[in-house]
C-alpha cells in the first residue's frame, strides 16, 4: 500500500494509493477546506496513473478501461471460471527468462505471463501450441517439462500460426504418445484440435493411460474442442493415433472444480501483429482466440513489428482486428512492451512513442485498459540494460520479466 506524505509527495506505488484526510504540513488542504478524517481518497494505481500520466512530461502512458465483462465472468462460479488470455510474442513465451540456451529451459514457469498469473492467484495448468519458441534452440519438453513427446510427435514443421504458435503434430501413425501432465488437482480437461480432410480418423485420447475417446480429425476445415470430466485429483492426458494421416493437438485447458480464474498463455515467438490477426484458416490465431472466448485479454506485442519496420497503418489495422474479435467476449489491456536494442524503437515512425499513442487510442475505442510497460523497465534498451533487465537485444531476463509482471499486477485490479 502506498500513501502521499504530508507534503504531499508520492512515496511508492504498489496496489492502492491513499490520500489521507489530513491538512498538509504548512497550510490548508489544496483548494481550500479539508477532507474529514476517515474519508481518505483511495485510488488504484491504474486510476492514479491515468490522471497524472507517467510523471515525465505528462505522457499518457496508461488508460483505465472497463472490467464489466471480467467481473461478470468471475461471478459465474466454479462451473465456468473466468479465463484470462495473455497474447504476444517471445517475451510472453518467456524467452530469456529461463536457463540454458536462449534462456528457454523451463521458461514456461519463469515467463512474465506465468509470473503475472501467479501474482493474481490464477490457475496455470494449461498449454497452447509450442509458443513457437521450443524447437530451436531447445526442445519443447525442455521449455515446458509438463509435456512429453513420444516417438512421432513434435511441433509442426510449418508455422501454423495458432494461438500459442504451432500445433503439436503426430506424423502419420506415431508409435508414441503426446502427454500433458498438469500440476495440481484436475476435474476437467478441454482439448483443442483442428479438423481437415485427410487427417487421422483415429486419434486416441487417453487419461492416466486409459483410452477414453477416439477423435476423427478427417472432416471439413474447423477448430474443435472436446471435454473430459475426471474425479478430482492428479491426472495426465495423452494423445496417440492408430489410423493413417497426420494428427494435431492445439492445446489443453484444465479446470479444478473451483472458481479460480484460468490463465491461457498464447506466447508466439517471432509474432507480428499480422500473425496475431491471421484468419485464413479457422484454427489460426484470430479465430482461435475468438473461439477461446476469454473474459480478459492482455496483448503484449510490439518488438517484432518495430524491428521489421512494419508499415504503421498495416500494423494498426492488424491490432484492431485482434482487439475487435477478442472484445466480443472480453475486456482487456493493450501494452507497449520491452524495448529492443534497435534505433527504430526510438523516435522513428516505427517507434514505441508512436505505438504508445496508437495503442492507447485503440484501447479507448474498445473500452480497454492501456499500459506502457516502459514505466516498469525503462524507455530505451540502454536504460533497461543499465537496470539489469536485459537478456539480449530483444528479451528481458528473469529480473525484467519480474518487473513487468509486477507492474501489470499492480495496474490491473483483476
Amino acid at each position: 500500500m502506498a500513501r502521499f506524505s504530508e507534503k504531499p509527495q508520492l512515496l511508492a506505488l504498489t496496489n492502492d494509493v491513499i490520500i489521507p484526510a489530513s491538512t498538509p504540513t504548512g497550510g490548508p488542504a489544496l483548494g481550500g477546506g479539508a477532507v474529514p478524517p476517515g474519508n481518505d481518497i483511495r485510488l488504484t494505481v491504474g486510476q492514479l496513473l491515468a490522471m497524472i500520466g507517467d510523471g515525465a512530461g505528462g505522457t499518457p502512458a496508461t488508460r483505465v478501461g472497463s472490467l464489466a465483462k471480467w467481473n461478470a465472468a468471475k461471478a459465474r462460479g466454479s462451473a465456468n471460471p473466468a479465463r484470462l488470455a495473455i497474447v504476444g510474442d517471445s517475451n510472453v513465451a518467456g524467452y530469456g527468462s529461463g536457463a540454458g540456451t536462449g534462456g528457454l529451459e523451463g521458461a514456461v514457469s519463469t515467463s512474465l505471463a506465468r509470473r503475472l498469473l501467479t501474482k493474481k492467484g490464477m490457475r496455470f495448468a494449461s498449454f497452447f501450441g509450442d509458443q513457437n519458441a521450443a524447437s530451436t534452440p531447445v526442445s519443447l519438453p525442455a521449455y515446458d517439462p509438463r509435456i512429453t513427446l513420444g516417438t512421432g510427435w513434435a511441433p509442426d514443421g510449418t508455422d501454423s500460426q495458432i494461438y500459442g504458435g504451432r500445433f503439436i503434430k503426430g506424423t502419420a501413425t506415431p508409435s508414441g504418445r503426446l502427454r500433458f501432465s498438469p500440476s495440481g488437482s484436475v476435474t476437467r480437461f478441454r482439448v483443442w484440435y483442428p479438423t481437415l480432410g485427410g487427417l487421422n480418423q483415429q486419434v486416441g485420447v487417453y487419461i492416466d493411460g486409459t483410452l477414453v475417446d477416439t477423435i476423427n480429425q478427417d472432416a471439413p476445415a474447423s477448430l474443435a474442442s472436446k471435454e473430459y470430466n475426471v474425479t478430482a485429483g492428479t491426472h495426465y492426458i495423452e494423445f496417440g493415433a492408430t489410423g493413417t494421416g497426420d494428427s494435431f493437438v492445439g492445446g489443453v485447458e484444465t479446470f479444478d472444480g473451483t472458481a479460480t480464474p484460468v490463465g491461457l498463455v498464447g506466447g508466439y515467438s517471432g509474432a507480428r501483429a499480422a500473425d496475431l490477426a491471421m484468419s485464413t484458416e479457422p484454427w489460426q490465431h484470430d479465430p482461435m482466440l475468438r473461439a477461446l472466448k476469454p473474459d480478459f485479454t492482455v496483448v503484449i506485442c510490439t518488438i517484432n513489428d518495430t524491428t521489421a519496420t512494419t508499415d504503421p497503418g498495416a500494423w494498426y489495422a492488424s491490432m484492431e482486428k485482434v482487439v475487435k474479435g477478442a472484445a466480443l467476449t472480453s475486456d482487456g489491456c493493450l501494452c507497449v512492451g520491452f524495448v529492443p536494442n534497435n534505433n527504430a524503437a526510438l523516435g522513428s515512425i516505427y517507434g514505441y512513442d508512436n505505438k504508445m499513442l496508437a495503442l492507447r487510442s485503440l484501447a479507448a475505442d474498445y473500452g480497454w485498459h492501456f499500459f506502457d510497460l516502459r514505466l516498469a523497465v525503462g524507455h530505451s534498451w540502454q536504460r533497461q540494460n543499465d537496470r539489469g533487465f536485459t537478456y539480449d537485444n530483444l528479451h528481458p531476463n528473469a529480473l525484467g520479466a519480474e518487473a513487468i509482471a509486477e507492474a501489470l499486477h499492480a495496474f490491473l485490479p483483476l
